[in-house]
């Protein structure tokens, strides 16, 4: 194994199943079939498109093309999790098979560097095995249904690597020797590893599997959090330093499995602790990582949002996936970007989406967005099915700025109006200068999934009509008849202190009942849709 090799497997035990914020190089993708339209499955269909001959991602990392056989595994979980695409599920599954015995392998090699500093050293030998690779890779196949001489092999691996007896009992390992010393401090399982083992070990009936279970619900956080790193073979208990992707990890693990009676209770109180956590810490706009290293990211929110979805936390779930979408490239009809080629990848952060917004997914950028767009995957399909609108009128000769009425948060729509087009993301508002002039603009909104119309009435300064029948009768319902407004223009009545509201029908009359106490002379003043719209009588309450 090279020096690079090693930094390689440092970077991915930090960075677990789906977190690495660098930018990454992407072969070009196949094509595929089918054009979807709902946001989770527009990710999950550009994702498959990056699927090379071999079933598996490969771009150019650290300068050298790789084929990431965990990133591959990551998609897998995410269409078993769907339920969908069972021939893709398949294909990777096969792959995974035949890259095992490399992914998750056993090595030894003679080398020149210290397997934890990356300092020159007289010749060595070091052995070690890939723990977290070795639990995914079982967890991932037996997913997809697997069995056999590959899987058999990778439990046998697994259960060797995990612990037995004393403080450290369950804990995945892996086992780094150099030059026939024990080195633990050139131990990359971590907490994702570890939740993958639970999962897999469960998957297979495995006797280790109470061990591994206790392990991790060892590992968990006062607060219901886990952290990324477990605590080091032999070492003490880490500090907390709460991560959302290790919570969210965890408790998806935790999700899938069938403890054995003596564990039922401890891991339903460590799976209500980590939902709680989660829900205490996502932002008010759905997302998470706020707090972390790199700022609110896909990985973290989807990951989140995926297990809060699965807790039955659908409001939140929605929140979280609401976040992703606003940063999912959506092609609109009308609405053109640099993403549009990306149809339903998912950027990993504000200022990743705004680069590709302006020059696509460069070869450089398209491997981070190949991992965010894998967390985001399961989380979008909790995004609720709306349908955006706009409100009727405004008003003629000004600038307005209009919400997309029924839009959920994150939702993107093009509005077409008023010979312009504008994509707008819910909460944003649309900003239009409307014309001088009372007058009908028709209107077409593209969102993903559908297009609706709609017609955007201009309404200009006038004197309405008022009219009643004779004096008004106090503490008697009077009707009050508004005429000239438009057909559904609402209109407010105001006698005295008394307000009453109606609208007009398709003839353009209002008749607005009120009731008056105050005898006397008065004024009945109406106002339509705007200030500048209105009209006064004069009258008698008796």
């Amino acid at each position: 194994m090279s020096t690079s090799l090693f930094v390689r497997r440092a970077v991915a035990a930090v960075a677990g199943t789906a977190v690495v914020a660098g930018g990454l190089m992407a072969v070009a993708p196949a094509a595929h079939a089918a054009t979807p339209a709902n946001p989770d499955d527009l990710s999950a269909a550009w994702l498959v498109d990056r699927l090379d001959a071999q079933n598996l991602f490969t771009y150019e990392n650290f300068g050298m093309a790789s084929t990431d056989v965990g990133l591959s595994i990551d998609l897998l979980l995410d269409l078993v999790e769907r339920g969908k695409d069972a021939a893709v599920v398949t294909d990777i599954a096969a792959a995974v098979e035949g890259k095992a015995s490399t992914y998750a392998a056993h090595e030894t090699y003679s080398t020149t560097f210290d397997c934890a500093t990356f300092t020159t050293v007289p010749s060595t030998t070091v052995d070690t095995y890939y723990a977290n690779a070795t639990a995914k890779a079982l967890a991932g196949l037996k997913a997809a249904n697997k069995s056999g001489a590959t899987v058999d092999g990778l439990k046998a691996q697994l259960e060797h690597i995990t612990i037995d007896g004393g403080p450290d009992a369950g804990r995945i390992s892996d086992t780094t020797t150099q030059g026939g010393v024990s080195r633990p401090d050139c131990d990359y399982a971590n907490v994702f590893g570890q939740a993958f083992a639970v999962r897999a070990l469960d998957a297979v009936g495995s006797g280790k599997e109470d061990a591994a279970l206790t392990y991790l619900l060892g590992q968990q956080n006062s607060d219901g959090s886990w952290n990324q790193d477990m605590r080091p073979v032999g070492g003490a208990q880490p500090a907390a330093d709460p991560a959302a992707d290790g919570t969210a990890i965890a408790l998806l693990q935790l999700q899938q499995i069938q403890p054995s009676s003596g564990l039922l209770a401890p891991t339903a109180a460590a799976v209500a602790k980590a939902i709680s956590w989660l829900l205490t810490n996502q932002a008010a706009d759905g997302s998470f990582g706020a707090t972390g290293l790199f700022g609110p990211n896909a990985n973290e929110t989807g990951l989140a949002g995926w297990a809060l979805g699965k807790a039955g936390k659908i409001d939140a779930a929605a929140r979280a996936a609401g976040w992703l979408a606003a940063h999912q490239s959506i092609k609109l009809t009308g609405c053109t970007s640099g993403l549009d080629a990306e149809n339903g990848a998912v950027a990993y952060s504000d200022n990743a989406f705004a680069t590709g917004q302006m020059s696509g997914i460069t070869a450089t950028a398209e491997g981070q967005w190949i991992r965010s767009t894998a967390a985001a995957l399961p989380a979008l399909a909790y995004l609720p099915t709306r349908t955006p609108s706009l409100t009727r009128f405004v008003d003629a000769g000004t600038s307005v700025s209009l919400p997309l009425q029924g839009a959920y948060a994150g939702q993107q729509v093009c509005v077409i109006a008023l010979g312009a087009s504008q994509r707008v993301t819910a909460p944003n508002q649309l900003k239009l200068a409307v014309p001088a002039g009372t007058a009908d603009y028709p209107v077409t909104l593209v969102y993903a999934g559908g297009t609706a119309t709609a017609t955007l009435t201009a309404l200009d300064a006038k004197k309405l009509k008022v009219s009643l029948k004779g004096k008004i009768k106090a503490k008697k319902n009077a009707t009050v008849k508004v005429k000239g407004l438009a057909a559904g223009e609402a209109v407010t009545v105001k006698v005295g202190k008394k307000k009453s509201t109606a609208t007009a029908n398709a003839n353009g009359v209002a008749k607005v009942k009120i009731k008056v106490t105050k005898k006397g002379k008065t004024t009945v003043k109406v106002v339509g849709q705007f200030p500048d719209r209105k009209g006064k009588a004069t009258t008698r309450v008796v």
